[in-house]
């Protein structure tokens, strides 16, 4: 809504795992270091560089990024492999 999105993340690491930042595109859209155990999943909520658009509107979102922490390894990173889609709230 508006310029913020919100994520449900869950881990199924058998090791804690503390996400220290959300990029779409090259943008970050969440920076604040948060951990997860094992099976632990929380609803946590970026600013989006522009508007999502008109409540309706369809959205898609490519090269969605999770950086991490694992142990002492900084820095880990997935991608989506493909768009986050949706409508705008």
């Amino acid at each position: 809504s508006g310029t913020a999105i919100t994520f449900e993340l869950m881990s199924n690491n058998l090791e804690p795992l503390i996400v220290t930042d959300i990029s779409i595109g090259a943008t970050s859209v969440f920076a604040t270091s948060t951990t997860f155990n094992n099976g632990e999943s929380k609803i946590v909520t970026g600013t989006l560089a522009a508007t999502c658009g008109a409540v309706g509107a369809p959205y898609s979102y490519s090269n969605v990024t999770i950086t991490y922490t694992k142990g002492s390894i900084t820095g880990l990173k997935e991608v989506g492999v493909k768009p986050l889609v949706g409508k705008c709230a």
